[in-house]
Parts: structure tokens; sequence; C-alpha cells
């Protein structure tokens, strides 16, 4: 059985192989660490980007814009909470727009205090996220439901437990 993180890699490699995700990238994601908890270790598409989240979310809305299928992690939720304007406006796109403008993007980011970080490493982003309006907002349990909803679909947002992701012996 895989684990929560092996659970990913694989949805991620899978995608990048026959659903066409053309970027995977964010803090850390590229080689040779493979993120934070180490789930974009190995894959072809992924790169680092700067310790900048606005700029990961506006980079992975040009990428969708531009046709692509990006696939961007903010590295700690903690994080994400300077973005909020800009996800919201990437869940509107499709509304915004009549219809004719769809945001085909997945942003991953661990959540909770599971890791025992520190004040920036710690925080709960899952009640903050169900409140942007055209995102599906995810947090599997387990490694099978990791898979299945990595897979599933545009406009995504995977918190994953940083309890789950970061424990040893749950790698």
């Amino acid at each position: 059985m895989a684990t929560l993180v092996q659970a990913v890699r694989l949805a991620l490699h899978y995608g990048e192989e026959n659903l066409g995700v053309t970027d995977i990238f964010g803090e850390d994601v590229g080689p040779p660490l493979g993120g934070v908890f180490t789930a974009t270790q190995g894959l072809k598409t992924a790169w680092n980007s700067p310790l900048d989240e606005r700029g990961i979310i506006g980079t992975a809305m040009g990428i969708a814009y531009a046709g692509g299928l990006p696939v961007c992690e903010i590295q700690f939720c903690d994080y994400g909470f300077n973005t909020i304007d800009l996800l919201k406006v990437a869940g509107n796109q499709r509304w915004a727009g009549a219809g004719n403008y769809a945001m085909p993007m997945v942003l991953m980011t661990p959540s909770g205090s599971g890791i025992r970080g520190s004040l920036y490493h710690s925080h709960s982003f899952e009640s903050w996220a169900s409140r942007l309006a055209g995102w599906k907002v995810v947090m599997p349990s387990n490694p099978l439901d990791a898979y299945g909803l990595m897979l599933s679909g545009a406009s995504i947002m995977a918190l994953s437990s940083s309890w789950s992701s970061g424990s040893p012996g749950m790698r």
C-alpha cells in the first residue's frame, strides 16, 4: 500500500503521462528536493519557483490561460493567505468569462499542525479555502482518496494534512 505522499506522486506522474499536465512547480518542488514532503520527486515537468506565493498562483493562472494544465504547490498553507485575492479571481474565471474561460489548475498545500511547526507552518487553511467560489477543495484522508482526487480535476485545491504528509512512517 502506498503512503499519501506516494499516492500524490503516482497521480502526478500519471497526469504528466496521460492527462496533459504541463507544469508542476512551486517552492523546492523541482530537483533535487521534490517538495518539502518529496511528493514531486522524479517528475519530468517539475521545476522550482521563487519563494513568492502570489507569483506561484499568478504563474499557474497564466499557464492555464495559455492552455496548459499546471499543478502548483505552496510549501505550507500559512503562506497562502496572501494569495486569497488571486485564488478568488482564479475560481471565478469561468463565471466572469461567461463560460468561455476555464481555469484548469491544481493547487497543493499542506495544512494543519501535524509537523509541530512554528508560527508559519501550522495553520489550517481549509475553512478559508472552502469559501472561495469555483474551487473544489479536497483534503484526502488516505492514499486511495489522494490518488483519485488528484486525478479528478480542474480548479482543485488539494490540502493535505501536515500530519499525514510529514510524520515519520507516513511518508
